[in-house]
């Protein structure tokens, strides 16, 4: 809450530290990571983005596997609440419409493919995690809205994989 709160305030140290690639990059995987609780939906999401995308979020879910076989159910539920906290914050501060963020974002189309990578998972997604995807992808658009159309049509197969999800809340 202390993070969002300086954000608002246009904290100028911490809108540059943000508005680093890399930072920017963790940002997105966490509003995307994949969740820790339920084993099926992970699996499939592993499988959907080994074909699909090779980042970092694939690489930090891969690697959070071993941890159902480590931790205690009490551990896994705390790991799955930091997880959805960071995923809010995440979202916040992407969704913060502060200019000079929304640029950087934009700076990197990689990135923000690999972010849409999101939608090739197999249905249901969760929904939080759907609700900050579409949070941030709202600002994106309504502040640079040609540029967000110009990366949409770039990227390939990305109307059918919005579609599997239509029923999704």
């Amino acid at each position: 809450s202390e993070l969002i709160q300086e954000l608002k305030q246009n904290n100028t140290k911490l809108i540059e530290f943000l508005r680093e690639d890399n930072v920017l990059k963790r940002l997105m995987d966490y509003v995307t990571a994949p969740s820790l609780v339920n084993e099926d939906d992970e699996d499939d999401d592993h499988e959907n983005n080994a074909q699909t995308n090779k980042d970092d979020a694939t690489e930090e879910a891969k690697g959070g596997d071993p941890l159902k076989d480590i931790l205690d159910p009490e551990d896994l539920e705390r790991a799955e609440k930091d997880r959805m906290k960071r995923a809010y914050v995440a979202c916040e501060i992407l969704s913060s419409e502060i200019w000079s963020i929304v640029e950087s974002i934009l700076l990197n189309p990689d990135n923000l493919r690999d972010f849409w990578g999101f939608l090739r998972r197999t249905p249901p997604l969760d929904s939080a995690q759907a609700s900050y995807f579409t949070k941030v992808n709202e600002t994106l658009f309504d502040k640079k809205t040609s540029e967000m159309l110009e990366l949409f049509k770039s990227m390939e197969g990305i109307v059918p994989a919005i579609l599997q999800h239509v029923d999704n809340p």
